[in-house]
């Protein structure tokens, strides 16, 4: 059925399990036109803790991506990831989430609620971390009135109260009492288990196990279609029919507003009351099987629904209004025709073209693998980008790790040949003429190149084109007549350190036409460990509890002075002795073939390990003291010492590129010269000893990231230099344009009124 979520996870995808088992859970709103208070709901997710430690995102998908109403609410708050579902319907924006995010739990609430402190925690602990309970599918919470002074409120909750009790209790799929840790067991009333009585789709959380296999939301059912309801209920009947438990939380508490005037409580109700009947209507539909149980269940189900004794209608006072009763009946009562009609709208919908909300970025990459800076950065940026509603066509001459969250973050991905030509082999620019004619047919409306060496491509593809070209400078200036020849092939360049800047400048780049955007990084990513999780990783990788561990991680090569710090190693053991103590240099990191000399690990003290990326290099960083790169060639930036730092840990780093840019304020301290083993020693070891007599050092270390490279501010300057680049050029519309606040990039800079002398400083400072 059209909408309907894909019954087969991707591979890597959600409901793929994190390798380190920490959960990874999504909170999901969906919206229509961006209620008033959707922002202050999203603040409130964002603050939500969690007992146990989880990767969390939040996560608003827009089903009216037209009209821009919800990026210009939240455009301006980092964190935050929209994504835009343009057919209406409530089933199919869920949908889009379960299909879309990488996690593996999705809470699920409305933009009309308020959260309680503690409600993630409290709706997701059943489903992951140290107390989820492998049968359970699907958790729902305590929903209350916001108001439940006012009359309209007051007859909503004698109508059919969201509330189910205060305490917790479980229903499991074949009626068998559960276990005593999710609770007493659910009640059963007549007509189950049609009758509503697991909870609301405004307070629900589902593993992305149990949502796949039930199939999503039927698209079908649910606000947005002519029946108005009963896509919860039939995902709660389908997860037992799964084989898998519902649990009700009361301590997962939300705040709802119901309808204040009568006659949207009216409507309200009669869509309850088609949204219920439409639900059995699709189970018997669609499930025939079901078709005898049902039948036998049906007297009940007039009872409860007709009878002034039943459960649902004894709670009704005398003054309950009798139009509301029967506009519940109205709506049972052409339930069958809604539904048919929704049937046929879902069946003859044919899938839209995407709303454009932004750019078509196009972004070459020479392979889609973490084999250093550039790739993860390009990758976390073009997430970024692809969150705020901009389509990426990615061209890939490689696959590799990256390649199922590039899958997930384009729009499209393009296998093309290697896009990079050698100086001293420019016969092989032959190989660009495939690219640069899909660069052609993909229309973009501005390239994005993450390496200078792609410039040649960049100018033909931007010739054939039309688009303009945006040229992030990673590193160095290659040579000197093909700088010259390129320089003017892009229309903006972006430096990722001063150092870099001033490399570029001095090799003939206009520097009127660099501006200087440093690699930023989310903090969240780079959670500090616990005791229990240092303990955990040091015991995994045999590594004593006293030992103190100096880590070196990233691509070993002699450029990132490996001889430097064996040099060192004796020296710092040494004065580690001296206080009782024994140091380790742990070596992270895979060496090029050309550069492998057998002596990585043959050094006592030193321990070599393969190369780390995501879960399994935060257990490395669990496991070290101090982080160390003690470059002998100028770094063009040094995101070694911002993940280091971000993980809680003093970083040790050369003086010398970029490093100098980060390295500021109380932790230049830890600047050494290029080349010292001595000088090397003497830092690393006043580092050891921070880390033992300051234990605010590591919250200090992850606030400096924090504020001065932040992911979301690397993104907003790469947004700003592609849609400034993208408008003049006429490559976007002003609905087009990012909504979203550009503020000035953190982190020190070269004075931008030199790099602009044609600009006062007010015109720069406006910028």
């Amino acid at each position: 059925m059209p909408g309907a979520v894909r019954a087969v996870p991707r591979p890597g995808g959600p409901g793929t399990p994190a390798r380190s088992g920490l959960p990874r859970i999504a909170t999901v709103v969906c919206t229509l036109g961006a209620r008033p208070g959707l922002r202050d709901l999203v603040v409130d997710l964002l603050a939500q803790e969690l007992p146990h430690r989880a990767e969390h995102q939040v996560v608003v998908v827009d089903n009216d991506p037209a009209s821009g109403a919800v990026r210009a609410q939240l455009g301006d708050l980092p964190g935050v990831r929209v994504l835009a579902e343009p057919r209406r319907g409530l089933a199919r924006a869920r949908n889009r989430a379960v299909d879309d995010l990488d996690v593996d739990v999705i809470a699920f609430t409305d933009d009309d609620c308020a959260v309680a402190p503690g409600w993630l925690a409290a709706l997701t602990a059943p489903l992951c971390g140290p107390a989820a309970h492998p049968a359970v599918g699907c958790v729902t919470g305590l929903t209350v009135a916001l108001d439940p002074a006012s009359r309209a409120e007051e007859l909503f909750e004698e109508f059919g109260s969201f509330t189910r009790g205060d305490h917790r209790c479980c229903w499991t799929p074949d009626g068998s009492t559960p276990p005593p840790e999710l609770g007493e067991p659910g009640v059963r009333p007549s007509f189950f288990p049609y009758s509503g009585v697991f909870g609301s789709g405004n307070n629900m959380a589902f593993t992305v196990d149990a949502l796949r296999r039930i199939g999503g939301f039927p698209p079908s059912l649910g606000a947005g279609t002519a029946v108005g309801g009963g896509e919860d209920l039939f995902a709660f009947l389908r997860v037992l029919e799964v084989g898998l438990a519902v649990v009700y939380e009361p301590a997962a508490q939300v705040t709802h507003r119901h309808r204040d005037e009568m006659g949207a409580l009216r409507a309200q109700v009669r869509s309850y009351g088609s949204g219920l009947a439409a639900m059995v209507l699709h189970h018997v539909v669609t499930r025939p099987a079901a078709a005898p149980e049902l039948l036998r269940a049906l007297p009940s189900g007039v009872r409860h629904l007709l009878d002034p004794g039943s459960a649902k209608n004894a709670r009704r006072s005398d003054s309950f209004p009798r139009d509301l009763a029967l506009a519940e009946l109205l709506g049972v009562a052409e339930a069958p025709l809604l539904y048919a009609r929704a049937r046929w709208q879902a069946r003859s919908a044919a899938t839209p073209p995407p709303v454009r909300t932004g750019l078509r970025v196009l972004v070459p990459t020479d392979a889609m693998a973490p084999l250093g800076g550039v790739e993860v950065s390009t990758l976390e940026v073009g997430e970024e980008l692809a969150a705020r509603g901009h389509e990426l066509v990615v061209f890939a001459a490689a696959g590799g790790p990256q390649a199922p969250r590039w899958g997930r973050a384009a729009a499209r991905v393009v296998r093309t040949p290697a896009l990079t030509v050698p100086v001293r082999a420019p016969w092989r620019a032959v190989r660009l003429v495939g690219p640069v004619l899909a660069a052609r047919r993909a229309r973009p409306d501005v390239i994005w190149l993450n390496r200078a060496e792609q410039l040649l491509f960049g100018a033909l593809a931007g010739w054939a084109s039309g688009a303009p070209v945006v040229c992030q400078l990673r590193h160095g200036p290659f040579a000197g007549p093909a700088v010259r020849a390129l320089r003017g092939r892009a229309t903006r360049y972006l430096a990722v350190s001063g150092a870099v800047l001033g490399d570029w400048v001095r090799a003939g780049l206009d520097p009127r036409r660099i501006d200087v955007v440093h690699n930023g990084v989310d903090v969240r990513r780079y959670p500090p460990a616990t005791a229990a999780q240092r303990a955990a990783a040091r015991l995994s990788l045999g590594i004593g509890a006293d030992t103190e561990v100096v880590l070196h991680y990233g691509r070993l090569t002699a450029d990132k002075g490996l001889h430097v710090l064996r040099a060192a190693l004796p020296l710092l053991r040494t004065r580690r002795a001296a206080r009782g103590g024994d140091v380790l240099l742990l070596l992270v990191g895979d060496q090029p073939p050309a550069e492998r000399d057998g002596r990585v690990g043959d050094t006592p003290g030193v321990r070599h390990l393969p190369a780390r990326s995501g879960e399994d290099l935060l257990a490395v960083l669990a496991a070290a003291d101090v982080v160390a790169l003690p470059a002998l060639t100028p770094e063009p930036f040094g995101r070694v010492v911002v993940e280091g730092m971000a993980a809680g840990l003093p970083v040790v780093a050369s003086r010398t590129g970029g490093i100098p840019e980060i390295l500021t304020g109380e932790f230049a301290r830890w600047l050494v010269t290029p080349g010292d083993p001595a000088d090397l020693a003497r830092a690393l070891d006043h580092a050891l000893d921070a880390t033992h007599e300051d234990r605010d050092l590591g919250r200090r270390a992850r606030e400096h990231v924090a504020r001065r490279f932040p992911l979301s501010a690397t993104a907003d300057a790469v947004e700003a230099a592609l849609t400034d680049a993208a408008v003049p050029a006429g490559r976007a519309t002003a609905r087009d344009r990012p909504v979203r606040p550009v503020p000035a990039q953190p982190g020190p800079q070269p004075d931008t009124a030199s790099r602009h002398p044609h600009r006062t400083s007010q015109e720069v400072e406006s910028r």
